[in-house]
């Protein structure tokens, strides 16, 4: 079962759209097959309220009052996961949820598996020139001291 979690902070005027979009795309599976973590990282607005509407059979909502940080949303998320493959993605859904089913492929075969936003150019080129360059650098700057060898 794959598990997507989608860790919400101070949205709640995009997440109908994303919430809509996500029990779209998620109606295509059997309920063993995908679930997803709606995360409430500790909003201040409605958006818990919007999670809520959509909670359900394959949409379960996480939710506390303090906010924990991407990171700590996630973390949450992962211990209300039921599925072996835990996907995560940002709620604004900026890389869409095509990328779900190869993630969820790889991870049949590997432990981890990243997605990469150079591969899409137009999205480099929203970018613009200095968070181009200072993304490349960040990244020599971790491949020179992990040695992990991924893009």
């Amino acid at each position: 079962m794959i598990s997507l979690i989608i860790p919400f902070y101070n949205c709640a005027s995009t997440a109908e759209s994303t919430l809509f979009t996500v029990s779209r795309f998620i109606s295509n599976y059997d309920k063993e097959q995908i679930e997803m973590i709606a995360v409430n990282d500790g909003s201040a607005d409605n958006t818990l309220s919007v999670l809520k509407s959509y909670e359900g059979e394959k949409i379960k909502v996480v939710s506390y009052k303090e906010n924990k940080g991407k990171g700590g949303a996630i973390k949450s998320g992962v211990f209300a996961a039921s599925g072996d493959k835990i996907i995560f993605t940002d709620a604004d859904l900026a890389y869409g949820l095509s990328p779900i089913e190869p993630c969820a492929k790889a991870l049949e075969e590997y432990d981890i598996a990243a997605g990469s936003r150079r591969s899409d150019k137009e999205i480099l080129k929203s970018y613009g020139f200095l968070r181009n360059f200072s993304s490349r650098i960040f990244s020599a700057v971790c491949e020179f001291l992990l040695h992990l060898d991924i893009n």
